[in-house]
């Protein structure tokens, strides 16, 4: 079994070598941009557990704002991480109506729509 360092690697390798890897670059060190990330991300709003989440924790990854906007267009609560949650308040809690979910969905847009909280501070 493979330590999450090791996947991460080993998915960086294949990502380059395949050339699904989109820029920016470099693909290491981050959860890089991808072809196919829509349709990734509508793989997840088949599966039970996004159905039944209320709640969303997710991070600010170019190519994770697809689930950040279809949360926010679904009414669920929306926790973005602040980049390398470098804040106590590394959280924000974004908070918007379903007609601006793809403006509050970016990452510019989640400090603009949301408010900063601690993790003791999820609001349920």
């Amino acid at each position: 079994m493979l330590d999450k360092n090791a996947v991460r690697t080993l998915m960086w390798k294949r990502m380059r070598e395949s050339g699904v890897g989109l820029l920016p670059y470099p693909i290491e060190g981050q959860i890089p941009n991808f072809k196919g990330d829509q349709e990734a991300a509508k793989r997840l709003f088949d599966e039970k557990i996004w159905n039944a989440a209320t709640t969303i924790k997710i991070n600010p990854d170019s190519p994770q704002r697809w689930i950040r906007q279809r949360d926010l267009e679904e009414g669920k609560t929306l926790y973005m991480a602040v980049p390398r949650l470098s804040k106590r308040k590394c959280f924000i809690r974004a908070k918007t109506s379903p007609a601006d979910a793809r403006k509050a969905s970016s990452f510019k847009g989640a400090f603009k729509y949301g408010f900063p909280v601690h993790p003791l501070e999820y609001i349920h």
